[in-house]
Protein backbone atom coordinates (compact mmCIF):
# COMPACT_ATOMS: atom_id res chain seq x y z
CA UNK A 1 0.00 0.00 0.00
CA UNK A 2 1.40 3.41 -0.98
CA UNK A 3 2.18 5.62 2.04
CA UNK A 4 0.38 8.93 2.48
CA UNK A 5 3.80 10.65 2.64
CA UNK A 6 4.55 9.62 -0.94
CA UNK A 7 1.23 11.02 -2.09
CA UNK A 8 1.69 14.35 -0.31
CA UNK A 9 5.20 15.16 -1.56
CA UNK A 10 4.35 15.19 -5.30
CA UNK A 11 1.38 17.46 -4.53
CA UNK A 12 3.61 19.91 -2.64
CA UNK A 13 6.14 19.82 -5.48
CA UNK A 14 3.39 20.60 -8.01
CA UNK A 15 1.99 23.60 -6.11
CA UNK A 16 5.37 24.83 -4.90
CA UNK A 17 7.58 24.33 -7.97
CA UNK A 18 5.67 23.33 -11.11
CA UNK A 19 2.61 25.58 -11.07
CA UNK A 20 3.58 28.83 -12.85
CA UNK A 21 1.06 31.47 -11.78
CA UNK A 22 1.41 34.79 -9.93
CA UNK A 23 -0.57 33.37 -7.00
CA UNK A 24 2.16 30.80 -6.37
CA UNK A 25 4.62 33.51 -5.30
CA UNK A 26 2.17 34.77 -2.67
CA UNK A 27 1.64 31.17 -1.58
CA UNK A 28 5.38 30.53 -1.31
CA UNK A 29 5.92 33.68 0.69
CA UNK A 30 3.13 32.78 3.08
CA UNK A 31 4.34 29.19 3.43
CA UNK A 32 8.01 30.06 3.94
CA UNK A 33 7.40 32.87 6.40
CA UNK A 34 4.08 32.05 8.02
CA UNK A 35 4.42 28.32 8.43
CA UNK A 36 8.11 28.69 9.30
CA UNK A 37 7.28 31.09 12.10
CA UNK A 38 4.27 29.10 13.27
CA UNK A 39 6.24 25.87 13.51
CA UNK A 40 9.16 27.55 15.28
CA UNK A 41 11.60 26.98 12.40
CA UNK A 42 11.94 30.76 12.08
CA UNK A 43 11.72 33.29 14.89
CA UNK A 44 8.59 35.44 15.00
CA UNK A 45 10.85 38.49 15.14
CA UNK A 46 8.91 41.68 14.56
CA UNK A 47 8.83 45.45 14.95
CA UNK A 48 5.76 47.43 15.97
CA UNK A 49 5.28 50.95 17.43
CA UNK A 50 9.03 51.32 18.08
CA UNK A 51 9.17 48.01 19.94
CA UNK A 52 11.17 44.93 18.97
CA UNK A 53 9.96 41.41 19.73
CA UNK A 54 11.12 37.87 19.08
CA UNK A 55 7.63 36.59 19.86
CA UNK A 56 5.60 38.82 17.56
CA UNK A 57 2.77 41.18 18.50
CA UNK A 58 -0.89 40.39 18.90
CA UNK A 59 -3.20 42.75 17.02
CA UNK A 60 -0.37 43.66 14.62
CA UNK A 61 -2.63 42.89 11.67
CA UNK A 62 -5.51 44.92 13.09
CA UNK A 63 -3.29 48.02 13.33
CA UNK A 64 -1.85 47.46 9.85
CA UNK A 65 -5.44 47.12 8.57
CA UNK A 66 -6.24 50.55 10.05
CA UNK A 67 -3.10 52.34 8.81
CA UNK A 68 -2.68 50.68 5.40
CA UNK A 69 -6.24 51.31 4.22
CA UNK A 70 -7.25 54.83 3.08
CA UNK A 71 -9.09 56.69 5.85
CA UNK A 72 -12.12 57.21 3.61
CA UNK A 73 -12.38 53.44 3.03
CA UNK A 74 -12.48 52.87 6.79
CA UNK A 75 -15.10 55.60 7.34
CA UNK A 76 -17.37 54.21 4.62
CA UNK A 77 -16.96 50.72 6.07
CA UNK A 78 -17.91 51.95 9.57
CA UNK A 79 -21.01 53.79 8.29
CA UNK A 80 -22.15 50.74 6.32
CA UNK A 81 -21.55 48.41 9.27
CA UNK A 82 -23.57 50.63 11.63
CA UNK A 83 -26.38 50.82 9.08
CA UNK A 84 -26.48 47.06 8.72
CA UNK A 85 -26.31 46.34 12.43
CA UNK A 86 -29.16 48.78 13.14
CA UNK A 87 -31.50 46.81 10.88
CA UNK A 88 -34.25 45.05 12.79
CA UNK A 89 -33.56 41.78 11.04
CA UNK A 90 -30.50 40.79 9.05
CA UNK A 91 -30.86 38.58 6.00
CA UNK A 92 -29.10 35.22 6.13
CA UNK A 93 -26.50 36.34 3.58
CA UNK A 94 -25.84 39.50 5.63
CA UNK A 95 -25.28 37.41 8.75
CA UNK A 96 -22.93 35.17 6.80
CA UNK A 97 -21.07 38.19 5.42
CA UNK A 98 -20.49 39.66 8.87
CA UNK A 99 -19.73 36.27 10.37
CA UNK A 100 -16.96 35.46 7.90
CA UNK A 101 -15.47 38.96 8.18
CA UNK A 102 -15.42 38.91 12.00
CA UNK A 103 -13.95 35.40 12.00
CA UNK A 104 -11.13 36.37 9.61
CA UNK A 105 -10.33 39.60 11.46
CA UNK A 106 -10.27 37.71 14.77
CA UNK A 107 -7.96 34.97 13.45
CA UNK A 108 -5.52 37.40 11.84
CA UNK A 109 -5.60 39.86 14.74
CA UNK A 110 -4.73 37.46 17.57
CA UNK A 111 -1.98 35.81 15.55
CA UNK A 112 1.61 36.60 16.51
CA UNK A 113 2.79 35.82 12.99
CA UNK A 114 3.61 39.39 11.93
CA UNK A 115 4.14 39.13 8.20
CA UNK A 116 2.53 42.34 7.10
CA UNK A 117 -0.90 43.42 5.98
CA UNK A 118 -1.02 41.29 2.82
CA UNK A 119 -1.31 38.01 4.71
CA UNK A 120 -4.66 39.06 6.12
CA UNK A 121 -5.85 40.24 2.73
CA UNK A 122 -8.58 37.58 2.65
CA UNK A 123 -10.68 39.89 4.83
CA UNK A 124 -10.58 42.74 2.30
CA UNK A 125 -13.24 41.48 -0.17
CA UNK A 126 -15.70 41.25 2.73
CA UNK A 127 -14.80 44.81 3.76
CA UNK A 128 -15.75 45.99 0.27
CA UNK A 129 -18.99 43.99 0.21
CA UNK A 130 -20.08 45.37 3.58
CA UNK A 131 -19.10 48.90 2.47
CA UNK A 132 -21.34 48.60 -0.58
CA UNK A 133 -24.36 48.99 1.72
CA UNK A 134 -23.53 52.72 1.88
CA UNK A 135 -25.49 53.03 -1.39
CA UNK A 136 -28.65 52.07 0.50
CA UNK A 137 -28.32 55.09 2.81
CA UNK A 138 -29.73 58.09 0.97
CA UNK A 139 -28.74 60.71 3.55
CA UNK A 140 -25.08 59.61 3.38
CA UNK A 141 -24.89 60.02 -0.40
CA UNK A 142 -23.43 63.53 -0.10
CA UNK A 143 -20.72 62.25 2.24
CA UNK A 144 -19.82 59.31 0.02
CA UNK A 145 -18.69 61.41 -2.95
CA UNK A 146 -16.14 63.64 -1.12
CA UNK A 147 -14.85 60.62 0.82
CA UNK A 148 -14.34 58.70 -2.42
CA UNK A 149 -12.48 61.64 -3.96
CA UNK A 150 -10.33 62.04 -0.85
CA UNK A 151 -9.51 58.31 -0.85
CA UNK A 152 -8.63 58.35 -4.54
CA UNK A 153 -6.34 61.37 -4.18
CA UNK A 154 -4.71 59.87 -1.08
CA UNK A 155 -3.82 56.64 -2.86
CA UNK A 156 -2.89 58.13 -6.25
CA UNK A 157 -0.56 60.64 -4.57
CA UNK A 158 1.64 57.75 -3.46
CA UNK A 159 2.00 56.40 -7.01
CA UNK A 160 4.25 54.68 -8.03
CA UNK A 161 5.34 53.95 -4.46
CA UNK A 162 2.12 52.24 -3.44
CA UNK A 163 3.88 49.42 -1.57
CA UNK A 164 5.01 51.88 1.08
CA UNK A 165 1.57 53.53 1.38
CA UNK A 166 0.48 54.48 4.91
CA UNK A 167 -2.66 56.59 5.21
CA UNK A 168 -2.91 60.18 6.43
CA UNK A 169 -3.33 59.23 10.09
CA UNK A 170 0.48 59.21 10.24
CA UNK A 171 2.89 61.64 8.59
CA UNK A 172 5.42 60.40 6.07
CA UNK A 173 8.28 61.32 8.41
CA UNK A 174 6.85 59.31 11.32
CA UNK A 175 5.55 56.13 9.73
CA UNK A 176 8.79 54.19 10.22
CA UNK A 177 7.88 54.09 13.93
CA UNK A 178 4.86 51.92 13.09
CA UNK A 179 5.97 48.97 10.99
CA UNK A 180 8.79 47.54 8.96
CA UNK A 181 9.14 44.65 6.54
CA UNK A 182 6.54 44.27 3.77
CA UNK A 183 4.26 46.98 5.14
CA UNK A 184 6.65 49.68 3.92
CA UNK A 185 9.72 48.31 2.18
CA UNK A 186 10.58 45.33 0.01
CA UNK A 187 13.79 46.86 -1.30
CA UNK A 188 11.73 48.28 -4.17
CA UNK A 189 13.43 51.69 -4.07
CA UNK A 190 17.06 50.76 -3.38
CA UNK A 191 18.22 51.63 -6.90
CA UNK A 192 16.48 55.04 -6.83
CA UNK A 193 18.01 55.80 -3.42
CA UNK A 194 21.53 55.15 -4.76
CA UNK A 195 20.91 57.48 -7.69
CA UNK A 196 19.61 60.17 -5.32
CA UNK A 197 22.73 59.76 -3.12
CA UNK A 198 24.96 60.47 -6.14
CA UNK A 199 22.84 63.50 -7.06
CA UNK A 200 22.95 64.83 -3.49
CA UNK A 201 26.73 64.30 -3.34
CA UNK A 202 27.23 66.49 -6.40
CA UNK A 203 24.93 69.26 -5.17
CA UNK A 204 26.15 69.44 -1.56
CA UNK A 205 29.52 70.00 0.07
CA UNK A 206 28.59 67.57 2.83
CA UNK A 207 29.48 63.90 2.72
CA UNK A 208 26.66 61.54 1.73
CA UNK A 209 26.44 58.04 3.17
CA UNK A 210 24.11 55.18 2.32
CA UNK A 211 23.61 53.21 5.52
CA UNK A 212 25.14 49.78 5.92
CA UNK A 213 25.87 47.74 9.05
CA UNK A 214 29.57 48.64 8.66
CA UNK A 215 28.95 52.36 9.23
CA UNK A 216 29.67 53.78 12.67
CA UNK A 217 26.95 56.42 12.87
CA UNK A 218 28.13 57.90 16.16
CA UNK A 219 31.65 58.39 14.81
CA UNK A 220 30.31 59.99 11.60
CA UNK A 221 28.16 62.35 13.69
CA UNK A 222 31.21 63.45 15.70
CA UNK A 223 33.59 63.88 12.76
CA UNK A 224 31.59 65.96 10.29
CA UNK A 225 28.25 67.24 9.04
CA UNK A 226 26.83 64.55 6.77
CA UNK A 227 23.75 63.19 5.13
CA UNK A 228 22.69 59.61 5.86
CA UNK A 229 20.30 57.77 3.54
CA UNK A 230 18.65 54.77 5.14
CA UNK A 231 15.79 52.41 4.23
CA UNK A 232 12.82 51.91 6.52
CA UNK A 233 13.75 48.34 7.44
CA UNK A 234 17.32 49.25 8.36
CA UNK A 235 16.09 52.24 10.34
CA UNK A 236 13.77 50.16 12.51
CA UNK A 237 16.32 47.36 12.72
CA UNK A 238 16.16 43.84 11.31
CA UNK A 239 17.11 42.51 14.73
CA UNK A 240 18.14 43.73 18.18
CA UNK A 241 21.79 44.32 17.18
CA UNK A 242 21.06 46.40 14.08
CA UNK A 243 18.32 48.19 15.99
CA UNK A 244 20.87 49.47 18.50
CA UNK A 245 23.12 50.72 15.69
CA UNK A 246 20.40 52.91 14.18
CA UNK A 247 18.99 54.13 17.48
CA UNK A 248 20.79 57.46 17.05
CA UNK A 249 18.74 58.15 13.91
CA UNK A 250 15.35 57.06 15.22
CA UNK A 251 15.46 59.90 17.73
CA UNK A 252 15.82 62.44 14.92
CA UNK A 253 13.33 63.83 12.41
CA UNK A 254 14.31 63.06 8.80
CA UNK A 255 14.73 66.11 6.60
CA UNK A 256 13.26 64.29 3.62
CA UNK A 257 11.38 61.09 2.80
CA UNK A 258 12.36 59.38 -0.44
CA UNK A 259 9.80 57.26 -2.32
CA UNK A 260 7.95 56.54 0.91
CA UNK A 261 10.49 53.96 2.06
CA UNK A 262 13.86 55.76 2.40
CA UNK A 263 14.81 58.56 4.78
CA UNK A 264 17.42 61.32 4.63
CA UNK A 265 18.92 62.46 7.93
CA UNK A 266 21.34 65.29 8.56
CA UNK A 267 23.85 64.49 11.28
Amino acid sequence: MESSDKKIKPAIKFFYEDLKTPFVYWYRGFFDNGMGQYSGVREKYSFFLNEQSKDGFKFYFLFSFVFKNPISTTIIFIFSSIFLLKKKKLLDEEKLLFGIFIFLIFIFSISKINLGYRHGILADPFTILISSYIFSIKKFGKIFIPLSVFGFVSVISSFPHTISYINNLVSEKDKFHLFRSSNIEWGQDDFRAKKFAKFLGKKSEKKVYIYSTFLDLEKIAQDSDSYILIGSNSLSGHNIISSEKTKILRGKIPIYVLFGSWYVFEI
